[in-house]
C-alpha cells in the first residue's frame, strides 16, 4: 500500500466514523469519490480538516450535500 492509498483509506475511515457517531448514513458515492483522489496533498488536507470535525454541521461545511438521516 502506498501513501496515496493509505491516505484515501484514512479519509474514508474518518468520514465513516463521523457519520456513525451522528447516526446518519454515509453516501456510498462519496466513498467512491474519495477512492479516485490520487493527489497526496489533497488527501492530507482532507485528513487534517476531518480530524477536527465532531458534528454533522461541521462535516457539512467540508462535504456539502452528503448527509442523509438514518431511519432509526
Amino acid at each position: 500500500m502506498n501513501n496515496i492509498e493509505a491516505s484515501s483509506y484514512a479519509v474514508q475511515y474518518i468520514v465513516k466514523r463521523i457519520y456513525e457517531e451522528n447516526r446518519v448514513r454515509l453516501d456510498r458515492r462519496y466513498v467512491e469519490q474519495i477512492a479516485t483522489i490520487t493527489d497526496l496533498e489533497t488527501l492530507s488536507f482532507l485528513i487534517e480538516r476531518l480530524r477536527k470535525v465532531r458534528t454533522i454541521v461541521e462535516l457539512e461545511t467540508i462535504l456539502p450535500g452528503r448527509v442523509r438521516k438514518r431511519n432509526i
